[in-house]
């Protein structure tokens, strides 16, 4: 028997879901770049941090050894700061001491990379490369030391670069295919500053819209716009970084 009083439930129309799913669908719109926005923020942050903390392992590094470190050679002998490359040289500086005591492959530095390409440290691989130009005359192996000061920097180590963002392949991110085993990795003078691409180049480069990120010797971290112009020798192209990667010349230049 039917009873009195009682309501009859009414399900949803297709008309009413299809109208809930399209709101759903605008809210996810509009949450999703924000989403992206916020983490890409986080990640610049970081990469700034991480070449913060490299910038001041050379301080580290000058204060114990008295000159700076280099480039160095792709394996190093356990304990001896002046073999391997530039990232095994600064491991005690950046509270990696067990692996400047027993160095071995496949580790894991993330204070070597740059958070925005999703990749991991391995054999100390890093998505920052050191200057070259620091080491002028400089053969390309482990000896000798060619034993760079601060205080050989004439130019003011506020106008020049220590270590910064590299450039890599776009199809690398989340890999790691550079071939740099222990940071020997160097960009030389004539290099210029882009952002990363389909393309491969030894050079300043970045994953960031903004600009690179390149940390400097006085433990200062900046970022550099693609165009950038405030650092270029005549005949060089916009984006060139030349006067700051240079310690000796007396160049004038205008910082981001």
């Amino acid at each position: 028997m039917r009873q009195k009083g009682r309501k009859r439930r009414h399900a949803f129309t297709l008309i009413e879901l299809l109208v809930v799913i399209a709101i759903i669908a605008i809210l996810i719109s509009l949450l999703v770049p924000a989403v992206q926005k916020v983490r890409e923020s986080a990640a610049r942050v970081q990469t700034s941090n991480n070449l913060k903390n490299i910038c001041l392992a050379f301080h580290g590094y000058s204060d114990t050894y008295k000159s700076l470190p280099f480039p160095g050679d792709l394996t190093p002998v356990a304990s001896k700061e002046e073999t391997g490359g530039w990232g095994y040289q600064i491991t005690p500086f950046i509270s990696q001491q067990p692996i400047f005591d027993a160095p071995r492959s496949n580790v894991s530095i993330a204070v070597l990379m740059c958070p925005g390409r999703g990749r991991s440290a391995a054999d100390f691989n890093s998505d920052f490369t050191l200057n070259g130009s620091l080491y002028t005359g400089y053969s390309g192996t482990s000896i000798p030391n060619p034993r760079i000061t601060m205080a050989s920097i004439i130019d003011g180590t506020s106008n020049t670069i220590f270590v910064g963002a590299n450039y890599i392949k776009t199809a690398d991110y989340g890999l790691l295919t550079t071939p740099y085993k222990f940071d020997t990795s160097t960009v030389n003078l004539s290099s210029g500053n882009k952002r990363d691409s389909t393309a491969a180049g030894r050079q300043w480069g970045g994953v960031y819209s903004e600009g690179s990120f390149m940390g400097m010797g006085d433990g200062t971290v900046r970022n550099f716009p693609y165009n950038y112009k405030g650092g270029n020798t005549a005949g060089t192209p916009d984006g060139s970084l030349a006067n700051l990667m240079t310690t000796q010349a007396n160049d004038i230049v205008s910082l981001p």
